[in-house]
């Protein structure tokens, strides 16, 4: 498309005018074109000459049947044709078929609130190919069609030719006249269309009913002449599944640091290059003796066990586990010198677990009375220093003087005798910084049992 002129763009109505026929112009241009135009006047196609038959609603009230009568009757002004070979065109005659409708066998209820059921089948009949098919001719054909499939049923034909497709309206009732009641199923359709197309093709109008599964072998037929022409031309060397193997070798599962060592092989297809993995492998590789360059198909036929145990806590007490590990087990075909349709599978293994709890370590070391006094004597020196730390944290400024009041300025104290430590004696010392002579402050209630030397 040329670039458009500024003048036109500032009038909006001007700019749309312009726009819509320089679209109109590249349609005309592109329907010019060899496929376009072999598509546009191709009208003897398979596909064109099929017929159509299909339910489009239905009715279940009187209400819902007139409303339907007056569309395929554009509201009188088309001619209805019933099954009783009279026409009627207008709205008063337009009513004789409503009364018809809902008379005829068992009668049509008025619309209510409770379930309803259905009263008539409203079907669609036409054509692909329209345009060598005559309006009156389809008109025949349907009239017949339901005539000879449906004699006791009551219905109505409008022929509606202001479409682009010719195409034929039908109201069939659903109740006979003795009360029977008919249902359309799928394989009914399809009878509706085979005696269409038998109809159109009596009054030399060429139609067809081909049912899908007729396309579907009709065209597995097609492609399997293709493939056997082509095969026919390119004999197949190798069979399929059977890809060329590229590389082979040790190493670490999915070429990775961390992962135990394994076996790989290397193959190409069609799509690109492949990758198996399997500690078997390495055995097929020498036992078949595969070389890098054959075709071989490679598949997994079971699996072999090995014993296997691991440790895990079940209800906080450590136990031994004891079972298998299953390790699949290949087999290969190998293109020209051993090929093979069929492979023997290996039966299944049955999985066990053995469940062994532990018994606990017993410490057989026993301390000392001295240890044990060491011990007791660290503890209790950690703990005072955490008490006197704390009573030192509480009065940092003078507005924390009224905490003084919930510390404990009297504890009991008990007699203790224990061992101390030779460092011990130093650390108790320091534990008083107010303490000018840095000795030991002896009370009468407290017994460690140690003498002090006397000056």
């Amino acid at each position: 498309m040329s670039s458009i002129p500024l003048h036109i763009k500032i009038q909006d109505e001007e700019w749309k005018k312009w726009k819509v026929k320089k679209i109109v112009e590249h349609k005309k241009i592109l329907s010019n074109f060899p496929f376009n135009y072999k598509r546009k006047n191709q009208s003897h196609s398979l596909r064109s000459k099929e017929v159509l038959v299909k339910i489009t609603s239905n009715s279940k009230n009187f209400q819902s049947l007139s409303k339907h009568i007056d569309y395929i009757s554009r509201n009188g002004k088309l001619e209805i044709l019933t099954s009783d070979m009279e026409t009627y065109l207008g709205k008063e005659e337009i009513f004789e078929v409503k009364k018809t409708f809902r008379y005829y066998g068992k009668t049509i209820p008025d619309e209510t609130l409770s379930k309803e059921i259905r009263q008539t089948y409203n079907i669609v009949f036409s054509m692909k190919e329209y345009s060598n098919t005559p309006p009156e001719k389809l008109k025949i054909a349907v009239f017949d069609t339901l005539k000879s499939l449906y004699p006791d049923n009551f219905f109505a034909l409008a022929l509606h030719t202001d479409t682009d497709n010719p195409h034929c309206h039908i109201c069939l009732k659903i109740s006979k006249n003795d009360g029977k009641r008919i249902d359309i199923r799928k394989s009914d359709l399809a009878r509706l269309r085979q005696n269409f197309a038998k109809n159109l093709n009596e009054l030399g109008v060429e139609a067809k009913a081909t049912s899908r599964k007729q396309e579907i072998s009709i065209d597995i037929a097609k492609r399997q002449r293709i493939l056997d022409e082509l095969r026919n031309k390119n004999p197949q060397k190798v069979k399929p599944h059977h890809y060329k193997v590229l590389d082979f070798g040790v190493a670490n599962f999915e070429f990775k640091e961390y992962n135990k060592p394994s076996f790989y092989v290397k193959y190409a297809t069609s799509k690109g290059e492949g990758l198996i993995w399997g500690v078997d492998l390495e055995r097929l590789i020498k036992q078949k003796q595969i070389q890098k360059g054959e075709y071989v198909r490679f598949v997994k036929i079971g699996f072999k066990a090995e014993n296997y145990s691991f440790k895990k806590k079940i209800e906080n007490q450590w136990c031994e586990i004891e079972t298998i590990k299953k390790i699949p087990v290949w087999d290969a075909s190998i293109s020209g010198r051993d090929e093979k349709s069929k492979f023997d599978k290996l039966s299944p293994i049955k999985e066990y677990y053995n469940i062994k709890p532990l018994k606990k370590e017993i410490n057989e070391r026993r301390y000392t009375s001295e240890e044990w006094a060491r011990y007791y004597a660290q503890q209790r020196i950690y703990k005072s220093n955490i008490t006197f730390n704390r009573t030192r944290k509480t009065t940092k400024s003078i507005n924390d003087l009224s905490k003084l009041s919930q510390i404990n300025m009297v504890s009991k104290s008990q007699s203790t005798q224990m061992l101390l430590h030779s460092n011990a004696l130093n650390q108790l010392e320091y534990r008083g910084k107010g303490q000018s002579d840095k000795n030991v402050r002896w009370t009468n209630n407290r017994d460690n049992g140690i003498t002090r030397d006397k000056d």
